[in-house]
């Protein structure tokens, strides 16, 4: 899991959010992103490498891209058949 601040804050006084990054998924799997410790998740996303046909045209769809209910402060990402990366943006 890899996690970085961003540079630039939007208001003054304003949290730095943190963005942590899970692994890549394993094909057509699910995979999280959580925040650390007390951080809270205020939004989330994810980074696909869809699956292709022989002429390069996409076949595949996300099947998740959401909080994982039950789980706070966590953010899922899955592709049917491809890989996927999921986000979680944290502020302490």
């Amino acid at each position: 899991m890899r996690a970085f601040r961003f540079g630039v804050d939007c208001v003054t006084g304003a949290p730095t959010p943190t963005v942590v990054a899970s692994k890549w998924s394993d094909p057509g799997k699910v995979v999280a992103a959580t925040c650390s410790g007390n951080q809270k998740m205020i939004g989330g996303g994810y980074w696909s490498q869809p699956a292709t046909n022989g002429v390069g045209q996409n076949m595949d769809e996300i099947t998740v891209n959401a909080p994982y209910e039950g789980y706070p402060n966590t953010w899922l990402a899955g592709m049917q058949s491809g890989l996927a990366v999921a986000f979680a943006m944290c502020v302490d």
